[in-house]
């Protein structure tokens, strides 16, 4: 498949979702072990991983792990606060030579900024950025790589990304909400 998908939306605040993660984390890593193409594993709602240090520990080495493999972890949120709860996850966003900054209307804090090295203009630019919108075709959003800085980007989907995006659940014994 060139997706697979797990719903981990019944697992939230059970407690068991870090142990989840973990069993996951291992058979994509194992993928990308034995493929030739690029594995992309993206963990959405990720602030939920963030709150328990086992967990965390078990991410910092699997993001260092990744880049060893054509691996890219992306971790999404759209609670940025949530996502720095413990101090352990600054050094996994430290890790990540990526990072990608769509508009968040609940500010950055002046902490989180500096765990960043975020200016005042690219917090300013991230709060006002145009969110997506099917008439614009496309969003704005605020590119780190690496070491050479923020650059503000157009974000367009593909059409995989589309696919995934637009998809609906077929199977009778589950609902979307």
């Amino acid at each position: 498949n060139k997706v697979t998908y797990f719903d981990l939306s019944q697992q939230e605040g059970s407690g068991d979702i870090g142990l989840m993660m973990q069993l996951l984390f291992s058979e994509v890593y194992q993928v990308a072990k034995e493929t030739d193409e690029k594995v992309i594993f993206v963990i959405d709602e990720a602030h939920y991983l963030m709150k328990d240090a086992e967990t965390l520990d078990f991410l910092e080495t699997a993001v260092r792990h990744s880049r060893h493999l054509d691996l890219s972890i992306n971790f999404v949120t759209q609670t940025i606060q949530e996502f720095f709860s413990h101090e352990k996850s600054k050094a996994i966003a430290q890790n990540c030579s990526l990072k990608l900054f769509q508009r968040t209307e609940s500010g950055i804090s002046d902490e989180i900024a500096k765990t960043l090295d975020l200016n005042p203009s690219e917090v300013e630019y991230i709060r006002n950025a145009q969110a997506g919108s099917e008439e614009l075709g496309y969003s704005e959003a605020l590119l780190s790589v690496g070491s050479k800085g923020y650059v503000p980007i157009q974000v367009v989907a593909s059409e995989l990304e589309e696919s995934i995006i637009d998809y609906k659940n077929t199977n009778p014994e589950t609902t979307d909400t």
